[in-house]
Order: C-alpha cells, then structure tokens, then sequence
C-alpha cells in the first residue's frame, strides 16, 4: 500500500468474518467496498491479485 497498491475487502466478506458493518475502513488503508463493484474496478485495473478461501 505504501506503493500504491489500492487494497479493498467486500463488505460482505469483512461482516462475515467480524471485522466492519459499515463501509469505514477496518485495517488502515484498506477500503470496504460491494461485491458490485468489483467488475468496473477489474475493468480499470492493469493488474489484480485475488485471495479466497
């Protein structure tokens, strides 16, 4: 992040696992953002890294 590097989590993903019930950041730096948004931000990306479990 310190790079550059936009880091956002799905709101619904942080819900799930405890960490935010509202689009506040939880870690610093990172953005909470909609599941909706993620194929416009993939659109304007040169590059994107997913993590899952």
């Amino acid at each position: 992040m310190k790079r550059g590097v936009d880091v956002r989590a799905c709101i619904r993903c942080a819900t799930a696992r405890g960490h935010a019930c509202d689009k506040s950041a939880y870690l610093s730096g990172v953005s909470i953002t909609s599941v909706y948004d993620i194929p416009e931000w993939i659109k304007k990306s040169d590059k994107v890294i997913t993590l899952s479990g």
